[in-house]
């Protein structure tokens, strides 16, 4: 294996159920199902209120697709939970479910971080104009997002390979993209402001400037959200090293105690 590879985390053994399902945090995986579950409701409910209020633009905004990626990203984990507590973890996952898992969760968690940050450096003004319900909407999808995807990521054994820091800036292109034709081609408004610096047709080369800009950018966050999942890995496989070799010396003593009860006098070890 080259260290490229290693680097990029091609390495990255195939997932498996127990992979996609399982918690170094939680003693009880139905714990993690029940909770996927009840988030999933919730971003689909409150999704549905907004989309609701605006049905011809909801999904013209990043964040409102984002918003609707988590809900679909907790409904396909929490069906892979429960698959797990009725066939066991070791089971053989119906076909695709363990690569969907993995890939909502890598685009979900990583979104997250960019549609908050962008919220709260650039858009949080609105705020200020917003009706009440406006703002619940606004706060939800920019704040409960990234805690509702933090608190998932460790609760979770999924990995975050670097390599897929290629599927996330994809996403982010692909929607750009979709935004610049709505705009060109049914002269549909910007659904952010920032995308008037971004405008090809009028200003090419600014444009390409602040689109290769952005894209450093969204690559840092990526690398950012990367190293706080590895952050997590490390963390808790230590914890979870730590509780075994404590596990082993409680058997271990409990084994010389059961000997010195046995004999009837005190075992020397």
């Amino acid at each position: 294996m080259s260290p490229a590879r290693r680097f990029f985390g091609l390495d990255t053994p195939p997932g498996t159920l127990a992979t996609i399902t399982g918690s170094r945090l939680l003693r009880s995986p139905k714990t993690l199902a029940i909770f996927r579950l009840v988030v999933a409701i919730y971003v689909l409910a409150s999704g549905l209120l907004a989309v609701s209020l605006a049905p011809t633009v909801y999904f013209r905004f990043l964040t409102n697709l984002s918003w609707m990626g988590i809900a679909a990203y907790f409904f396909v984990a929490s069906f892979a939970s429960f698959y797990a507590l009725k066939h066991g973890p070791s089971a053989q996952a119906p076909k695709g479910l363990v690569w969907t898992v993995e890939n909502l969760f890598s685009l979900s968690y990583c979104l997250s971080w960019v549609v908050s940050l962008i919220f709260w450096t650039l858009l949080v003004g609105v705020l200020a104009t917003s009706s009440p319900m406006q703002f619940y909407i606004r706060v939800n999808a920019h704040a409960l997002n990234f805690v509702f995807m933090q608190a998932d990521l460790w609760l979770n054994n999924i990995p975050v390979p670097l390599f897929r820091v290629f599927v996330f800036t994809g996403t982010l292109f692909l929607y750009s993209g979709l935004t610049y034709l709505l705009k060109y081609a049914f002269d549909t408004p910007w659904p952010y402001p920032f995308f008037n610096a971004l405008d090809i047709k009028d200003k090419p080369a600014p444009a390409v400037v602040g689109i290769l800009i952005f894209t450093f950018i969204f690559t840092i966050v990526f690398v950012l959200a990367w190293a706080e999942a590895r952050l997590r890995d490390s963390i808790l496989n230590r914890r979870v090293a730590a509780a075994a070799v404590h596990a082993e010396s409680d058997t271990e003593a409990a084994g010389t105690q059961a000997k010195e009860t046995a004999t009837g006098a005190p075992s020397i070890a």
